[in-house]
């Protein structure tokens, strides 16, 4: 029987590093505004969640974008959620299609037997991506090439091209001022996208908020680690937020301020930063 579980356990090992020895070919994935399974774009969060999950775990997701300029289609990885919920949990699994419409991987089934369709989403979601989290994925900078495309295009996007390694570290959340907290009061009104982007300061903290394929990344000033990632949503009104102190909500107030709230799970509250716009 130790013999069977070690032969089995060696195959899932030998398969995983195949597949992330494969998948090393490519930096994009290209994430859909909807899912075949949800009844609109980006319900539940959940495309947002997966672009930025891939992010996450080493690929430049493609999630309300368009193709980079020099980006041959065959260098993309097109993803996709699938459901197999039933009435007592939520199951899902995630595959990635190559140009030629071949899956070229499919993750575990992720579950969760949370009540709240939402939350029930996410968690399996999450699960499901641990998958993908397993192949330690890294561009190698091996372009895969379209057959039509020459070799003197090749040669001119592989000059162009630089692949940006971000930390997985990042840094705990300023405390949140009593002055921070009442601008919280006055109504919020969602910024042109276009024009976000810049300096913002927490108390005598200054941070640089710059534009991604998928939203935007807060980094404090001078570091080159990411503090925070701001993810689109369907909305247009919102973004995922996520940083080192946890996971929630973020968007511009009427004055261009950036707000973000999450739940912190060592204090069990919700906690409510705002980070000013440097005029």
């Amino acid at each position: 029987m130790k013999k069977l579980i070690f032969t089995a356990v060696l195959f899932v090992n030998i398969s995983i590093g195949a597949a992330g020895q494969e998948l090393d070919q490519y930096q994009y994935v290209r994430v859909p505004e909807k899912f075949d399974f949800l009844n609109e774009d980006n319900q539940y969060q959940l495309n947002a969640l997966t672009a930025f999950l891939f992010e996450k775990f080493g690929f430049t997701a493609l999630y309300e974008e368009p193709t980079p300029e020099g980006v041959q289609p065959c260098e993309i990885l097109d993803a996709n959620v699938h459901d197999e919920s039933s009435i007592f949990s939520s199951k899902v699994y995630v595959t990635l299609r190559d140009c030629k419409k071949e899956v070229v991987f499919t993750s575990r089934t992720g579950t969760s037997r949370e009540k709240d369709y939402k939350d029930s989403y996410h968690e399996a979601l999450r699960d499901a991506f641990k998958s993908i989290e397993e192949l330690q994925h890294s561009f190698s900078g091996e372009v895969v090439i379209d057959p039509v495309v020459s070799v003197e295009e090749k040669e001119a996007y592989e000059e162009a091209s630089e692949v940006d390694s971000l930390p997985a570290e990042v840094i705990v959340d300023p405390v949140v001022t009593s002055e921070e907290r009442e601008e919280l009061k006055k109504p919020a009104k969602t910024r042109n996208r276009k024009t976000v982007a810049g300096t913002y300061m927490n108390g005598a903290v200054s941070y640089e908020l710059k534009k991604t394929a998928v939203g935007f990344d807060l980094f404090k000033k001078g570091e080159t680690e990411v503090f925070a990632k701001l993810i689109n949503s369907g909305s247009g009104e919102n973004y995922l937020y996520s940083s080192a102190s946890g996971n929630g909500n973020a968007y511009f107030d009427a004055q261009g301020n950036l707000v973000a709230e999450y739940f912190d799970a060592n204090s069990g509250q919700v906690i409510t930063v705002t980070y000013r716009k440097d005029q």
